[in-house]
């Protein structure tokens, strides 16, 4: 659980081995989803008393946003947080200042709805590894919105078993990366790991429907939980205009349509016979 994207693995380990059997997860969820509900709760507040939106003001919003940011790290590990900003807006020739007691529990309520969200992430993935929660014999939380007590505290009560933290969130994955740097640079590395894509891969196409052409469809060529590397192949004809080069956008996700995955590039095809 990271700032703008989460996703869940299952994975078995045979001695050096390591086996991801299903992964799903959340383009869309993340620790600024966090701070953004909590800053439009602060801005909420403000606008009561003051009648004056703070996300009108770029510069407000930032530093509304940075103290969200700031208040939601703080609170995993104390009950309350204050924060103050001042002369944050101004009404008049009167400068303004925002000052907040904010609990725990106030950020909870707000961000609950969210880690429900992973909580079905995780059923789907445990759904998909063709395995039961019974059969998980260790939990290991990675990313820095991890810490977070509620997070902690809603997975030992979904999964009915205690999360193993020895693990660092924050530096459990730049580690994992460096190790499989090691391996494309051919060093020897112990363990092997064996993984999937998390999400389906694809590319923006149109497609013809009995109503006329269907624009912006995202068309999978490698589904979710596919092992990698891979490679997949997938027949597409030209545009009726017949152009001499082609775009084409790629992009990950699981929506019907491009507008709710996430861009990841694209490249052109050019000389096209016509």
């Amino acid at each position: 659980l990271g700032g703008g994207t989460f996703d869940v693995s299952i994975v078995e380990i045979n001695g050096s081995v390591s086996e991801v059997l299903a992964s799903h997860g959340n383009n869309h969820l993340g620790g600024d989803d966090f701070d953004n509900k909590l800053a439009h709760w602060l801005s909420d507040r403000f606008l009561s008393n003051h009648e004056i939106d703070l996300f009108d003001d770029v510069i407000s919003k930032r530093r509304l946003t940075s103290s969200a940011e700031n208040a939601k790290i703080q609170l995993s590990e104390h009950i309350f947080v204050e924060i103050n900003e001042e002369f944050i807006a101004k009404k008049g020739k009167k400068s303004l200042h925002l000052k907040e007691k904010i609990t725990r529990d106030d950020l909870e309520s707000l961000i609950e709805p969210f880690i429900d969200e992973t909580m079905i992430s995780i059923d789907k993935a445990i759904e998909d590894a063709k395995i039961s929660i019974s059969d998980i014999d260790r939990v290991i939380l990675v990313g820095g919105s991890t810490k977070m007590p509620l997070v902690k505290q809603k997975l030992e009560e979904h999964l009915d078993q205690t999360i193993f933290d020895l693990v660092d969130p924050d530096l459990c994955v730049a580690i994992g990366a460096g190790y499989h740097a090691g391996v494309l640079a051919g060093e020897e590395i112990e363990s092997i790991l064996v993984d999937v894509t998390p999400f389906s891969l694809g590319v923006g196409t149109n497609r013809l429907t009995p109503y006329g052409i269907d624009t912006n469809y995202f068309s999978v060529i490698i589904p979710r939980n596919t092992v990698v590397p891979c490679s997949r192949s997938q027949i597409f004809t030209n545009p009726p205009n017949n152009p001499e080069s082609l775009t084409i956008p790629i992009y990950q996700g699981e929506q019907e349509y491009i507008d709710g995955n996430i861009f990841l590039g694209a490249f052109e095809i050019e000389d096209l016979p016509l």
